[in-house]
């Protein structure tokens, strides 16, 4: 408990670091009531609100849940920024394909130096 309210002072923020300090109070209440089962119906709770929550139309755990397409880039492996071709599919942009085929031109350049 000590280390978590040192570590409040560093978030500069006052809105968040009260949010912050009411959910650790919560947590403490649901460890004193049920111990880690409370604890991990508390985190339960917390990821269900998230999950359902949105920022500009885009869920906030938008690259992991929920699960659209599995073949665009957007899963916990992704390529280099340079062979990503087609943009996240949870963006539901209207053009999916961000660049060329071959996005490095300079590199298959063939002319003379």
């Amino acid at each position: 408990m000590a280390i978590t309210a040192i570590c409040s002072f560093a978030i500069p923020d006052f809105s968040l670091g009260f949010t912050l300090r009411i959910l650790r109070f919560l947590y403490i209440v649901l460890g004193y009531i049920a111990g880690f089962l409370g604890i991990a119906i508390g985190i339960f709770v917390q990821l269900a609100i998230l999950a359902n929550s949105k920022s500009f139309g885009v869920s906030y755990l938008a690259p992991y849940l929920p699960v659209t397409n599995l073949n665009t880039d957007a899963s916990y492996f992704v390529p280099p920024m340079w062979n990503r071709e087609k943009r996240a599919d949870f963006l539901n942009t209207k053009k999916p394909k961000s660049q060329e085929k071959i996005s490095m031109r300079w590199k298959f350049w063939k002319g003379n130096r």
